[in-house]
């Protein structure tokens, strides 16, 4: 109730008279349009902040919107580091969802960016997230469980008809439906948008294997000081089957850990998995 009161109060106050406001949601937001570069935006005197809408919305690009009711500035630069969160006199406005690409909302979790095109070990995926981002650490057990939940029975659903990539819908997230990341099942989108196991499903220019990309994530997760600490600053018992462990885990022999895609018992879930560090795997990076 609150969010559409707020919604409601944003979208009155971006509209005057009968002037037509795209329908993107707009979210206020501190920022200094200062500190934006010339060629990063655009600027024009204007009484009307419908006015300044209306030009943000068919701007290409155009995703924050400042107005102090005399100038309206439109910020155009794909990086918002730097101009958001400034304390300011400008009345500024992000559109479109809370996250920038290649973030994308997860209500549950936040924006976050499943990153699946780059294997790397734990070291490197703790420096890989952008700028203005770190590896997605959940802020409570309840969440790890969640996430899990979530990319089991949501993100890694096996696809309807086997339809995947450019064939099948996208997922609310925004990502092309993956095939089913499991070992002898139909796990590589092919260049027609099926998933399949075969030769040519797997390795031509545009197929995806989701049998090597999608199986393990990192996230901010490791030992720390002899105890299992997630980059929020929530601990994990060590005992085994334990809330978020694998019901082998933890073996404590090493000080890194990822979210693992294992067969257990003709069934398959992720879960967190002790490994070495060195392990090649994809990361989720969390915006800040």
């Amino acid at each position: 109730m609150q969010f559409w009161c707020l919604y409601m109060l944003i979208f009155w106050f971006l509209r005057e008279n009968d002037a037509v406001i795209n329908s993107r949601l707009w979210y206020t937001e501190k920022a200094d349009p200062a500190y934006v570069a010339a060629g990063d935006k655009i600027e024009f005197a204007t009484t009307s902040m419908a006015r300044c809408a209306a030009v943000s919305s068919a701007a290409t690009g155009a995703d924050l919107v400042c107005y102090d009711g005399v100038t309206c500035v439109i910020i155009t630069a794909a990086d918002l580091n730097g101009i958001r969160g400034r304390v300011s006199n400008w009345k500024c406005f992000l559109a479109g969802s809370r996250c920038r690409y290649p973030f994308y909302e997860y209500p549950e979790f936040g924006c976050l960016n499943f990153v699946t095109n780059n294997l790397v070990n734990f070291t490197t995926a703790r420096t890989s997230c952008p700028i203005g981002s770190h590896l997605y650490s959940p802020e409570t057990l309840a969440e790890a469980v969640a996430m899990s939940d979530y990319l089991f029975n949501k993100r890694y659903a096996k696809p309807l008809d086997n339809l995947c990539g450019a064939a099948a819908p996208t997922l609310p997230d925004g990502q092309p439906q993956p095939c089913y990341p499991f070992a002898f099942d139909l796990y590589c989108c092919n260049a027609t948008g099926m998933c399949g196991n075969k030769t040519a499903d797997c390795n031509c220019p545009t197929c995806v294997n989701y049998n090597k990309i999608a199986k393990r994530f990192y996230v901010g997760f490791e030992m720390i000081n002899n105890t299992w600490t997630f980059d929020s600053g929530v601990t994990v018992s060590k005992a085994k089957a334990s809330v978020p462990w694998s019901t082998v885990d933890p073996k404590n022999v090493t000080t890194c850990a990822l979210m693992n895609l294992v067969p257990l018992s003709n069934a398959s879930w992720y879960q967190y998995a002790e490994v070495n560090c060195s392990l090649a795997g994809a990361y989720i990076c969390e915006w800040d």
